[in-house]
């Protein structure tokens, strides 16, 4: 029930902001960003252990600026994580995130074209894949390794932090790079992290458009 709080209160401030929108306007008339980035894990971490859990494949971003002051930029936006599975997490798969978000910048376009940020919002975590094991079958006269495939499936949420900064390369492009920080709850088919919590740190390194 916790975490479906923390949703409602970030549900809550997007259509706030989305519903003065036209009444707060902006100073510049591009509002949109859409740009692509590389996500990578920096840590995943289980009771202060490093972990091979996923490995980064793409992830697309989407901002909308909706209050424009001087030197402070508010904005709505939304992630979408595409991960996979480490080879050593002994599942074989994918895990897709998506990461509606609100976000405080501070804008120095002006004198260094640079925009550093702080974010806070709620990750959706879709977890699918396969999961191979293995047994010693003596059932018969000659023992045998028995391999078995099992279809692994799960989702979780839990609120998450990011922190990042926006350089303006043109008039229409930019380079962004933020860390995400989130908790992925418990993944009990997961051997190295059963019964504990995973906290997971996520660089983000991409290009982008906004207009």
């Amino acid at each position: 029930m916790k975490n479906y709080n923390y949703l409602l209160v970030v549900l809550t401030i997007i259509c706030f902001f989305k519903s003065n929108a036209q009444s707060l306007g902006t100073t510049s008339s591009k509002h949109f960003e859409i740009g692509a980035y590389y996500p990578m894990i920096i840590g995943d971490k289980v009771e202060n252990k490093f972990n091979n859990i996923y490995n980064g494949i793409i992830g697309v971003d989407f901002k909308y600026t909706v209050k424009k002051l001087p030197f402070i930029n508010f904005k709505i936006g939304s992630t979408f994580d595409l991960l996979k599975f480490d080879k050593d997490s002994n599942i074989e798969g994918a895990s897709i995130r998506l990461n509606p978000n609100v976000m405080v910048g501070l804008d120095l376009s002006k004198i260094v074209r640079l925009e550093p940020y702080i974010g806070v919002g709620y990750s959706f975590v879709f977890d699918n894949g396969s999961i191979e094991s293995s047994s010693w079958d003596t059932t018969w006269d000659d023992p045998f390794f028995n391999t078995n495939e099992e279809k692994y499936s799960d989702s979780s949420q839990n609120i998450f932090y990011k922190i990042g900064l926006n350089y303006k390369l043109f008039k229409l492009m930019y380079v962004d790079t933020h860390i995400h920080l989130v908790n992925v709850f418990n993944k009990p088919d997961i051997s190295e992290i059963s019964g504990s919590q995973l906290k997971q740190s996520i660089l983000n390194i991409g290009i982008g458009i906004h207009f």
